[in-house]
């Protein structure tokens, strides 16, 4: 085939995939996810004949199902009316935290239809080979997710990863490895396990998408999600994209500097969030906070939303954007108080214009990571030939 053939193959390739894309967001983002193929050229300005032809493709898929004819009246044949099946593929979302393997089941709506959170122990290179697959087969096997309709996977890991060579960025003490990581290889094998594609993600940039895609925003909005736990994190999502940055360490909170490190008198965030701080200057345990003094839970609530207030003003100096939501078990725990200090010291800095609220998902992470591994497998059959 010559050139210019090649490029036309190209670009009708690209244009089914634009098509296909354009006609699923169009349904999925109707009110009632119904509509009629007239209404999707109308709406779209893909003509009728090619929106038919996709609609068709769809319903192969089960994405899309008819319901009967739209009432209208007049006379004149009447528009069938198709609705949208999120539950036609599902995607699994499996973040790990270095203690708990959280497990969600996302459909095509971004909605999780099936959770677990189990204990896992072990060295993180026999969990990865066999802990993790096991617990996604059972987790697979519990709720009768149909293997079929898994078009992909997601694992979220604390640590920093380069999500397009699978594999770490920095040294991970919590998951026990000193050095850069090649993650290919296990993410490989639990492919082939699982029949599926499967993808990589640090853990608080998928929790920063689980919020996201939870709050059902849209490309017109940013989120920076914050969370403070055994260590202190964040992510960030610009136009409805994670922003990993050159060295995918975008959202580095914990080595952000409180006070004049030149001349020694300062410390990085993490140092003065950590619970083992918290512990030591306050004799404040937050791993177990049952029965402790009032006073000195008013006393670290105060100190940590100072702490935050300086780095949201910060953030939202340079990014300047539209919602900032806070999570993590420490969060969790003090999150009244936290909260209503935290207004306060911003309102009285000019920053009370923020949307500053507490995480919604129980399971963000794994809905996160579930959601971004169904955005990319979705890429793929927006792509692939008709069905016959």
């Amino acid at each position: 085939m010559g050139e210019a053939g090649a490029n036309l193959k190209l670009d009708r390739k690209d244009l089914k995939r634009i098509n296909r894309q354009t006609i699923f967001q169009y349904i999925r983002s109707r009110e009632h996810q119904v509509v009629s193929c007239m209404q999707i050229s109308k709406d779209t300005k893909i003509s009728l004949p090619t929106v038919l032809k996709h609609v068709d493709y769809f319903e192969q898929l089960n994405i899309l199902k008819g319901i009967g004819a739209q009432e209208v009246s007049g006379a004149g044949r009447k528009p069938m009316l198709l609705e949208f099946v999120p539950d036609a593929f599902f995607t699994i979302g499996a973040s790990f935290d270095g203690k708990y393997l959280e497990c969600a089941c996302v459909n095509l709506n971004y909605e999780v239809v099936h959770s677990q959170r189990v204990i896992l122990n072990g060295s993180m290179d026999d969990l990865l080979s066999q802990a993790i697959p096991a617990q996604l087969e059972r987790f697979i096997a519990e709720f009768a997710i149909p293997r079929k309709k898994i078009i992909g996977m997601g694992l979220a890991l604390p640590t920093s990863v380069d999500t397009n060579q699978y594999r770490t960025t920095t040294p991970s003490p919590l998951l026990g490895w000193d050095v850069d990581y090649d993650l290919k290889t296990p993410l490989d094998q639990l492919s082939h396990q699982f029949g599926c594609p499967v993808f990589i993600e640090n853990d608080v940039n998928a929790a920063a998408i689980g919020e996201f895609k939870e709050r059902q925003l849209t490309a017109e909005d940013d989120l920076v999600y914050i969370t403070l736990g055994t260590g202190i994190g964040s992510g960030i999502v610009l136009n409805g994209h994670v922003r990993r940055g050159k060295q995918f360490a975008a959202g580095e909170i914990a080595n952000l500097v409180f006070g004049d490190v030149f001349s020694q008198m300062g410390a990085p965030a993490e140092a003065m969030l950590t619970p083992q701080h918290l512990l030591t200057q306050f004799q404040y345990n937050v791993y177990d906070a049952h029965g402790q003094d009032q006073r000195t839970r008013i006393r670290v609530a105060d100190y940590i939303a100072r702490h935050l207030a300086v780095i949201i003003m910060n953030m939202e100096s340079v990014l300047n954007v539209n919602y900032f939501v806070l999570g993590g078990f420490v969060i969790e725990q003090l999150k009244p108080e936290v909260l209503e200090f935290l207004l306060e010291y911003l309102a009285g800095c000019g920053f009370d214009h923020l949307n500053i609220t507490p995480g919604n998902s129980p399971f963000a992470s794994s809905k996160g990571v579930g959601s971004l591994a169904s955005d990319r497998a979705l890429d793929s059959i927006f792509t692939r030939d008709d069905c016959d």
